[in-house]
């Protein structure tokens, strides 16, 4: 298995903001063994800090991005020495696999060439002295001794605990760095390292691990992560904002993380309310607990056990901590029953109930031989290692704990079940499938058995004696594509179950964990998507490729003691949101995306004035009555950072948001003759080629020089002496850069931008290059990504309009199987589909109309105007059908990537014929992207008017009335 990697929008975009805010390099600063000196270098005003922080939502891949940014900065400015710092060994271990990797390397060799990243990893025991004799760690020596000369980059990855170590302070080493240099915090002090802060809400600013990190004396600092630290009360970034910022609500709306499910199991109401309310005395030595219902108090001493905990040995260890791990805090309250052992065999059942719905689905995938399988995984989150297993005094393997063993027993029953309901299948996936279980089952039951593995901080050094328990922490930490995959060499890989303290809470992740299951309270006030983020990748199938053309869930499951974390979890998404969407006020965040997205309005304070004339806010920016829903119809822009709250959903809850809506079967099988003309495969292709030919050579030719060389800005700082007066200028210089994209990476670099057949490029560069230039080293140095960028935008702005004229559709002879309603192997319609995908919005107050094509209420729609309002016209006898369609329900490919879908379909029958009508809603003020998706979906649908299939663009629901009209009473009636 192979990972493969993309390189999304957004993450480009972080890339981008990064170089947009880099401050530059100072002349005169070409040290061989040290980094070049950027400008503004050790300065902590927000406005000149060099210092950045880039802020993602966890699961959108940071560790891809921060990896790009050391080969982008190197490319550029020349800077080669790096260090990671990273607050544990997990996620030490999951950046150096990452980086390390051969997937990795070869992604990054197409656009930066043959520059080599070397990545050094340091541990305390790599201190160990020889003959009496105190050595510096081989690489770390070769971290701060390699040159600038070697054409490599140098990355040191060491978490915070190692910074403050006595090996990293002493400086009596019978050896030097640097020629020098004894000690090893002097040595990379001396390198002028770029830091990079991996999790840091872990490494706040006032603390002691960012205090330690100072004393590196790095030039900048970029932080990555979800969460960032407060500090005076305030969320605190360097610059005052993040340079970058794709937050929860963004990563909801664009599918770019697993929507979440959230369960507890129900509690009597009896036992509920005799919780316990946690309070300390004696500097901490005895915990006091008060029962909130009948306020009866008891003191429980350092060493004494606790009685209300359903038979499960726990004692107060003072300090604040129980013996199975749990950190206690002030007013926190305790539920009784939570402790027993019925209670927590009540959560593993779930979760493996959970598991196994979900892998069905994954697996089988609806007996579609062509959708590859998606490996399932489940994490639990435990109270100690005992409960697991600690390492054999004698022997390989654990001595498994009581939770184990519950697990198993579990587990086997749950094995047995379906092996029953898979005995006669006959589908080939499903008789796979009962392989699959029976090969688990018996390898549950073996004396060495590969089905759940754990992962603690004990293991790190109980593994070194112990091959059993050593292959579990590869398994998690550094094979993750052996634990995506189903089989190697022609053997099942069973391990999808893993068992972990909070070891594996932060940084940590597996694209491919779709349950958690919190059989402990985690005692701390981590964020709570970081709780859940070790789950909110998006998953790769067992090929390796990211599969985001369908919604994802994560069964996320507590205990009682904790019903109330969806709801935390939609306050913290919110929190973070507030400056972009906020329903009250109309803030600068939201003039900033609408003035920036719709250049037509002018600047912030015409469209304030603009929104005051037209009644949507008052003078003091306040939304007035339906002010937010009008401004939201008119800048649909805003809805991406409007939060959907079907993506965090109690399922506890029986009035909660439904994230299925239920298909009309009746309804959709009256439109079946659509799906049977519009589930073909199709594929662009290009017509009129030498007009092409003529048009991209224009584009080269006229606009601008697109071919460039890569530079970069040194500043020079110089103090002369004029009239008697000192005075300092600011110079700078431009540097060219040496590195070259080879020519076929660099075409088809371009191919992948702008979707322009490879041979069509070669011919045409090739033409123009042969024209221009006089050498193949003449060439060669234009052969750059700043080259490949311009291209690329030049032609996308040309060819836009023009490629509509220019290309068709060609139907292939295979049908298109990833529908997201019809199963074209067994012509028939969904039972369900995701709510979001038919739309985000919800209103129960509908009048249920038995040709709607979904159960209701509610109705779902993305905007008021004009989609609900079409969904509540009573429309005449002729239309048969109508609703919503689901989002890729019908694939229309766009010339520029991606497919798309109209919004509304119309089944219209009169007793002179049958048609149907597609329609596609847009705001009036529509952006470029919005026109050519209109221009796309009207090209491919006009090829259908043989089928009596019509097409209509609407910005309101009289335009859609009016042409339904014409069907009714001119069945001959061309589409317009």
């Amino acid at each position: 298995m192979k990972l493969k990697l993309e390189n999304l929008r957004y993450e480009k975009d972080a890339i981008n903001a990064i170089v947009k805010s880099f401050k530059g390099i100072d002349k005169n600063s070409n040290f061989s063994y040290s980094n070049p000196l950027i400008k503004h270098r050790y300065d902590t005003n927000a406005k000149l800090t060099p210092n950045i922080d880039i802020k993602m939502t966890t699961g959108t891949g940071k560790t891809f991005v921060y990896t790009q940014m050391m080969y982008e900065l190197n490319w550029k400015y020349g800077l080669f020495k790096f260090i990671l710092l990273v607050p544990s060994p997990a996620i030490k271990e999951g950046s150096k696999t990452f980086m390390t990797s051969q997937e990795s390397r070869r992604y990054f060799k197409q656009y930066y060439g043959h520059v080599n990243l070397d990545v050094h990893t340091i541990n305390a025991g790599d201190f160990n002295s020889k003959s009496g004799r105190k050595y510096f760690p081989s690489k770390l020596s070769t971290f701060i001794n390699t040159t600038h000369q070697n054409n490599q980059i140098e990355v040191l990855i060491i978490n915070a605990d190692m910074l403050r170590t006595k090996n990293m302070q002493r400086d009596d080493y019978d050896q030097t760095l640097l020629n020098g240099f004894t000690c090893p915090m002097t040595g990379l002090k001396a390198i002028k390292p770029v830091v990079i802060i991996d999790e840091p809400q872990r490494f706040p600013r006032n603390k002691k691990y960012y205090k330690y990190m100072t004393r590196l004396h790095p030039q900048m600092v970029v932080r990555f992560g979800a969460t960032f630290p407060k500090l005076n009360g305030k969320t605190d970034f360097y610059r005052g904002y993040p340079q970058y910022n794709l937050n929860i609500v963004k990563s909801f709306n664009k599918n770019l993380i697993k929507a979440i499910d959230v369960y507890y199991p129900d509690f009597p109401e009896n036992k509920a309310i005799n919780r316990l309310k946690v309070s300390f005395k004696n500097r901490n030595k005895t915990l006091c607990l008060t029962n909130v219902h009948n306020h009866k108090y008891t003191e429980i001493d350092e060493g004494e056990p606790l009685k209300v905990t359903g038979g499960i040995p726990i004692k107060y260890e003072g300090e604040k901590k129980l013996s199975n791990g749990l950190i206690l805090a002030k007013d926190q309250e305790l539920v009784p029953g939570t402790f027993t052992t019925n209670y927590q065999n009540r959560l593993i059942k779930d979760a493996i109930n959970k598991h196994f719905n979900i892998e069905q689905e994954n697996f089988i995938r609806g007996n579609n031989l062509q959708l590859p399988k998606i490996k399932t995984i489940t994490l639990f989150f435990i109270d100690s290692i005992d409960s697991y297993g600690r390492k054999k005094k004698a022997g390989e393997g654990r001595e498994y704990g009581w939770l184990a063993k519950s697990f198993t027993k579990l587990l086997n029953a749950k094995l047995e079940s379906l092996i029953d309901k898979y005995q006669y299948k006959s589908h080939y996936r499903e008789k796979e499938y009962l392989q699959y279980l029976i090969a688990t089952k018996k390898s549950l039951n073996s004396h060495a058995q590969k089905v759940h593995a754990g992962y603690f901080s004990d293991d790190r050094s109980a593994g070194k004696n112990n091959k059993v328990i050593q292959d579990e922490v590869d398994d998690i930490l550094k094979n993750k594509k052996k634990m995506l995959t189903f089989k190697d060499n022609n053997n099942w890989n069973l391990r999808r179950f893993i068992f972990s303290k909070w070891t594996l809470r932060e940084g940590w992740d597996n694209p491919n964990v779709f349950v958690i299951a919190k059989l402990r309270t985690s005692g701390s006030e981590i964020s709570k998507f970081q709780e859940v983020g070790r789950g909110l990748r998006i998953p790769v199938d067992e090929f390796g490729n990211r599969v985001n053309d369908q919604e994802f869930r994560l069964a996320f499951l507590v205990g009682y003691d904790e019903k109330d974390f969806a709801k935390k979890l939609t306050n913290e998404a919110n929190e973070d949101n507030r400056d972009y969407w906020n329903s009250k006020k109309f803030t600068s965040s939201m003039s900033n995306l609408i003035t920036k997205n719709y250049p037509s309005v002018g600047n912030k304070n015409n469209l304030f004035a603009s929104l005051i004339n037209k009644g949507i806010i008052n003078y003091k920016g306040y939304f007035k009555e339906h002010g937010i829903e009008r401004l939201t119809e008119k800048y649909s822009i805003l809805n991406t950072y409007r939060f959907n709250h079907d993506k965090v959903v109690n399922r506890n809850k029986q009035h909660g948001p439904k994230t299925k809506v239920k298909l009309v079967k009746r309804n959709w099988n009256k439109i079946k003759p659509l799906w049977n003309v519009l589930s073909n495969n199709y594929m662009i292709k290009y017509k009129n080629i030498r007009n092409l030919d003529n048009i991209i050579l224009d584009t080269l030719n006229n606009k601008g020089d697109l071919f460039t060389t890569e530079s970069y800005i040194t500043n020079k700082n110089s103090v002369d002496v004029k009239n008697n007066k000192v005075v300092m200028t600011d110079t700078q210089e431009e540097e060219k850069s040496n590195v070259i994209v080879p020519y076929g990476k660099f075409i088809e670099q371009i191919s992948k931008s702008t979707k322009l057949p490879i041979f069509l490029l070669h011919r045409c560069i090739y033409k123009y290059l042969i024209n221009k230039y006089k050498s193949k080293q003449d060439v060669e140095r234009y052969l750059n990504i700043s080259t490949i960028n311009n291209i690329c935008n030049a032609l996308n702005n040309v060819l836009g309009y023009k490629l509509i004229n220019n290309y068709d559709y060609e139907k292939l002879n295979f049908l298109n199987a990833t529908n997201s309603i019809y199963n074209i192997n067994t012509n028939t319609f969904s039972d369900y589909v995701n709510a979001s995908w038919v739309g985000t919005e919800s209103d129960k107050n509908y009048h249920e109309d038995y040709r709607y094509l979904y159960k209701t209420p509610p109705i779902r729609y993305d905007s008021i105007h004009p989609e609900k309002q079409l969904l509540k016209i009573n429309y005449k006898d002729p239309v048969v059908v109508f609703g919503k369609l689901p989002r890729n329900s019908i694939r229309i490919p766009k010339f520029d990537g991606g497919t798309t879908t109209p919004d509304f379909v119309y089944f219209i029958k009169t007793k002179h014929t049958k048609c149907y009508l597609l329609v596609e809603t847009k705001a009036p003020n529509m952006r470029k992207r919005d026109k050519d998706i209109i221009l796309i979906q009207k090209k491919f649908l006009n090829k259908f008017k043989r089928y009596h299939i019509y097409y209509k663009m609407a910005t309101n629901k009289e335009q859609v009335t009016n042409f339904l009209n014409k069907l009714y009473g001119k069945n001959k009636e061309k589409g317009d």
